[in-house]
């Protein structure tokens, strides 16, 4: 507050500097997308000479816009301190602005309008054809500069549908094939979001049976006297059940009177008050001849089902999952306090959550895998085993500016210093070359950067990275991040942890020798 005393604005003046500031910003990211466009101009001849895995041409905007050489967009989105995919799509939007809708950049320029809704409307029209691409252009560009944005957005999906109607509906033919259950990110409470993309009747279905699993569960609370709960709270953990199938069948059987429609109950037949039973009900046997169930049989089916699931451990039909728990040794002393880190998403939780993860599940606890050892092996190929131990030790991707949260899918294991099949004196590959002390999980675009980008890495202890880009950019990537260092810095950590150790050995003359 005391900084804004001292802002010498008075009210007509603050709303010019507030209007000066939008301009400038806009400014600022016009000037982000004109850098991202001189770079594919920069880059887009084809390369010197093509080799397996190396540098190609790619199109990353829609169709008449200029190629770009992929493994360049790499050392661009260093600079701009973001990941290579999110580079690539700066480039795209600002290609196709510049392309195919040159009224819409024409805004853009003239900075009326905000440059985030300019590159969704390049987004959203990328598919067309430049033509149609063209179309959309001349019919949105006066609503760009001042129609709220979801207005536009409106207005460009309508110019979309009549640019090619037929096309149209291909695209929607081929948007309901593309269907998905996907899990999100640990909050801060230790909860996930599940997301599905399912037919509209499918939907209905899975809500009225959540819905009617909360209701069964109010029902348990209020039998057992406990406090009454918010029903989305009931109808979260409803969801769970749906992952126990056999426990939820049970439990719907056991509560399948509860549910029955009160004029069904009204019409069903009379009881015989001595035995309880439907007194035309002799006339229904068990079984009909040839070995085919009878009514009674059928009547019965509910509570035989429910008979046999109980008999069942439940626990033998759950699915299995590995849990990798990170615990600091406080976390296990007496006093059980300390942060637990849970991988796969799982994100940092106190250690008395932890047993929210595995709830009523059987538990089974491996063996420590220490990842202060370094471990090396005299072979080529990383064994399970190896692999595993590298995983842990980079839970993300070791490449500067990666946002990629899982190495154990979709990931190369590197040997940062180059395998060498040879020895030069032997004739055999020198002994001791794979292990964590020279290994990066890389997803495959970040190794195709290493091994033909003429970037070079270093390898500073198991899980910390140097890196250099083709123009004398120097980046360091541990467990903190990425950090930017310049070449006397990045020079001195590399000469630092490649120095040979000393240590004192008994020797005549009790010489400091180098260790082995």
């Amino acid at each position: 507050m005391e900084d804004l005393q001292r802002w010498e604005f008075d009210a007509e003046g603050l709303l010019a500097f507030a209007e000066s500031t939008l301009l400038q910003r806009r400014q600022l990211d016009v000037d982000d997308l004109r850098a991202c466009a001189h770079w594919c101009m920069l880059h887009g001849e084809p390369p010197a000479r093509e080799s397996r895995g190396g540098p190609r041409l790619v199109r990353v905007g829609g169709a008449g816009t200029p190629p770009v050489q992929d493994l360049s967009l790499a050392e661009l989105a260093l600079a701009r301190r973001t990941h290579v995919l999110a580079t690539r799509s700066t480039m795209a939007d600002v290609l196709d602005l510049i392309h195919r809708l040159p009224r819409c950049w024409q805004v853009v320029e003239a900075l009326e309008c905000e440059v985030w809704v300019a590159r969704r409307v390049a987004r959203m029209t990328r598919h067309l054809t430049h033509p149609e691409a063209a179309y959309v252009d001349t019919a949105v560009a006066d609503a760009l500069a001042g129609e709220q944005p979801g207005r536009l957005f409106t207005l460009v999906e309508a110019k979309i549908i009549e640019a090619n109607p037929t096309a149209h509906a291909h695209r929607i033919a081929a948007e309901r094939a593309r269907r998905y259950v996907s899990v999100g990110r640990v909050d801060e409470a230790g909860l996930r979001h599940v997301i599905a993309r399912v037919e509209h009747g499918d939907a209905i279905w899975v809500d009225a049976l959540i819905g009617r699993i909360a209701d069964i569960l109010a029902e348990r609370d209020t039998a057992t006297g406990a406090p009454e709960r918010d029903v989305d709270l009931r109808r979260s953990e409803a969801f769970g059940w749906l992952a126990r199938p056999a426990e939820l069948l049970a439990l719907l059987l056991e509560h399948a009177d509860d549910a029955a429609d009160p004029a069904e109950n009204a019409e069903s037949a009379p009881v015989d008050a001595d035995t309880g039973a439907d007194p035309g009900e002799d006339a229904e046997p068990d079984d009909e001849p040839g070995g085919e169930p009878g009514a009674g049989w059928i009547r019965g089916f509910p509570a035989r089902l429910l008979e046999v699931l109980r008999s069942i451990n439940p626990a033998k039909l759950r699915p299995q999952a590995v849990v990798y728990l990170h615990l600091h040794q406080a976390a296990l002393t007496s006093t059980g306090t300390g942060v637990a880190r849970v991988e796969d998403g799982g994100g940092p939780r106190l250690y008395e959550h932890v047993k929210d993860i595995t709830g009523a599940a059987h538990v089974t606890i491996t063996p420590v895998i220490d990842l202060n050892d370094h471990i090396n092996i005299n072979a080529y190929e990383h064994p399970h085993w190896l692999r595993e131990r590298i995983h842990l030790i980079n839970p993300v991707e070791p490449f500067p500016h990666s946002t990629r949260g899982d190495t154990r899918t979709g990931t190369d294991i590197d040997h940062v210093t180059p395998y060498q099949h040879t020895g030069k004196q032997s004739g055999k590959a020198p002994p001791g070359q794979t292990g964590t002390h020279n290994a990066a999980p890389l997803s495959r675009y970040a190794h195709r950067v290493k091994t033909h980008a003429n970037y070079t890495v270093r390898q500073l202890k198991p899980g910390t990275y140097v890196w250099r880009t083709p123009h004398g950019r120097h980046y360091l990537v541990d467990h903190t991040g990425t950090h930017h260092l310049d070449e006397t810095e990045a020079h001195a950590l590399i000469l630092r942890a490649t120095a040979p150790r000393m240590i004192r050995i008994r020797y005549p003359d009790m010489v400091n020798k180098p260790a082995a």
